[in-house]
């Protein structure tokens, strides 16, 4: 009977020493807490700042063109060139918003990061916060371990925001990031945000801009220009720039017109460039100079041609009746 028992007692323990082998360990990290049903988690601290908000600005585009691109002259010769300047102006609607994300992950295992949003919000007059429409980006990355212990992590943004409200009935505004990771302790998907305000934009118009028209001619002797008549969209104007243009009535076609007269011969290369600020456009117009073309005999032949003819009319002339 004794026997029996030992037998009975030792397969127990044989038994319940594989199924303790079976069962796979959970491994542990140092200090940390796997949480979640066992899966290693992470949480973040989140904040960020906003560089100032501008009124919206205007997308210029600049484009000159000659009337013609090679002239034939010779010297003493004068030619007209027309020159015209096609200025136009994208009146955005769009605010510009950009600057840094701050992001620091308080756990011990990185961060599987599974999504990441960056709106604008503005107030009108109450306590609610209404949404913007947005078009942001940013460099933060998306993915399983993406976010690695430690930090504060730095991530740029940048995009453009539109308003459905006048900014005079806008009372406060505020930029929101939300990141949301799948591996925070306790609940697993957890979304983690910070709300930035930022000063709202003051109202503007696109402002006015000087339009420069810059001419060289190379080389620099030998082929002069005057200016003769400038018009702006029809009217006219200076005939020296700069001449300033209000974005708000764009586009604009000016017409510059120039005579050209050459006082020697030679290969010219006349660049006409127009400039607003930064941007700028040009035309290239080539210039050929030849000495004139001399009449078919000088004229001492010419007058020797006549001194021939007077004779023979008067050698015909005894026979001409009288």
């Amino acid at each position: 009977m004794k026997d029996k028992l030992k037998l009975s007692i030792n397969v127990f323990i044989s038994i319940s020493i594989m199924l303790l082998l079976a069962v796979p360990a959970v491994p542990t990290l140092a200090g940390g807490d796997w949480g979640n049903g066992g899966r290693p988690v992470a949480s973040l601290d989140i904040s960020k700042d906003v560089s100032p908000v501008y009124a919206p600005g205007s997308s210029i585009s600049l484009e000159k063109t000659a009337s013609e691109s090679s002239i034939y002259m010779s010297v003493g010769e004068s030619r007209e060139v027309i020159f015209m300047i096609e200025v136009e102006a994208d009146n955005s609607d769009s605010y510009y918003i950009a600057k840094n994300i701050y992001v620091e992950n308080t756990g011990e295992w990185p961060a599987n990061v599974t999504a990441v949003s960056d709106t604008g919000w503005f107030r009108a007059g109450g306590p609610r916060w209404y949404h913007a429409s947005t078009s942001v980006v940013t460099t933060m990355p998306i993915g399983q371990a993406s976010m690695p212990t430690g930090g504060p992590y730095v991530y740029a943004y940048s995009g453009t925001f539109t308003l459905p409200a006048p900014m005079s009935s806008i009372t406060s505004m505020s930029n929101l990031i939300k990141i949301t990771i799948d591996n925070h302790a306790g609940d697993g998907v957890h979304i983690f945000h910070n709300r930035q305000d930022f000063q709202k934009p003051q109202g503007g118009d696109p402002g006015t801009v000087l339009l420069e028209d810059i001419e060289t001619i190379t080389p620099v002797s030998g082929l002069d220009y005057v200016v003769d008549a400038v018009a702006i969209n029809g009217s006219p104007a200076s005939l020296t720039g700069p001449w300033s243009l209000d974005l708000a009535h764009a586009p604009y076609a000016v017409e510059i017109v120039k005579t050209l007269t050459a006082q020697a011969a030679g290969e010219y290369a006349l660049n006409n460039k127009a400039i607003i600020g930064e941007l700028s456009d040009e035309a290239d117009v080539l210039i050929s100079v030849n000495e004139p073309e001399r009449l078919k005999g000088t004229s001492r032949d010419i007058s020797g041609r006549t001194r021939m003819a007077t004779a023979c009319i008067r050698t015909a002339s005894p026979l001409l009746p009288g």
